[in-house]
């Protein structure tokens, strides 16, 4: 029999093509003073829509007011999550924290064949065409696209999508990225959930000038460099690693390498090979 104390809140997240419900259930007392569900609605607001014909993933995030471990060996591990199939049943003792490396996991699973959650930056130019900035760690990511975004849209300081729809691939945003960015900016807030067509790849190397070069040849270097930018589930490595060289083989003509000054310089040197292209 149902607890009739309980109540139900649902809502579907919309990210990146694929739509994740999530069903809210609280002791009518919480309704209105739950901190997950507060976080949620702050994290991943835009992306929330009432309705949705066609759910890909289920969240049920149950009311609970314990922590509950699991004890493997002589080690103890906080209960997160437990799984079945496409359904995943939590608590909403759980952090915010915790809730968004749900919703990554998911969307790393479901992007196995047909993208990617890559990490780095992006810029989109006059055309909504979207320029992606990766490499290593401290390369300049978040530098170059706080430089160019005085003349193009920045929409991702540190982490996106890239999906392949209609035979091309595309950018989407990350809610976790986008919103700690952009929520302020009603320009920025019309580019949720809308997907970019990807213009250039670029690895990015530190200079004293600015230019680019081209990746000519497809190799196991150009493999290994975006494989290590990318988020992978490794119950489907072998599904990410034949998308990754699909993405490769149609992408090489796009994929540069690009020496960059940290200065204003690079906002032009950016703009005349839009011009050029």
């Amino acid at each position: 029999m149902r607890n009739k104390n309980i109540v139900k809140k649902v809502f579907f997240i919309s990210i990146a093509s694929f739509c994740i419900r999530v069903n809210f259930y609280l002791f009518e007392k919480e309704k209105s003073n739950n901190d997950l569900l507060f976080n949620i609605q702050k994290v991943y607001g835009p992306y929330i829509i009432n309705n949705s014909k066609k759910t890909h993933f289920l969240i049920n995030v149950f009311s609970g007011n314990k922590y509950f471990f699991l004890k493997k060996k002589s080690d103890y591990y906080l209960f997160i999550f437990n799984r079945k199939k496409n359904k995943i049943n939590t608590t909403n003792y759980i952090s915010i924290s915790q809730f968004n490396y749900i919703i990554i996991q998911v969307l790393i699973e479901l992007l196995a064949k047909t993208g990617f959650f890559f990490h780095g930056s992006v810029v989109l130019n006059e055309r909504n065409e979207a320029l992606v900035f990766t490499g290593k760690s401290g390369s300049g990511k978040s530098t170059i696209s706080e430089l160019l975004s005085k003349k193009f849209t920045k929409i991702a300081d540190d982490s996106f999508f890239i999906i392949f729809e209609n035979n091309n691939y595309f950018v989407y945003t990350n809610p976790q990225d986008f919103n700690n960015q952009n929520i302020f900016n009603s320009k920025l807030l019309s580019k949720i959930n809308k997907k970019f067509p990807l213009k250039f790849i670029f690895f990015l190397k530190k200079a004293k000038y600015n230019k680019i070069e081209k990746n000519i040849f497809f190799s196991f270097d150009l493999v290994k460099k975006i494989f290590q930018q990318i988020a992978i589930n490794k119950n489907y490595r072998k599904l990410h690693f034949s998308s990754l060289i699909n993405f490769i083989k149609k992408n090489q003509k796009k994929i540069y390498s690009l020496y960059f000054v940290n200065n204003d310089t690079i906002i032009d040197f950016m703009e005349k090979i839009q011009e050029k292209n």
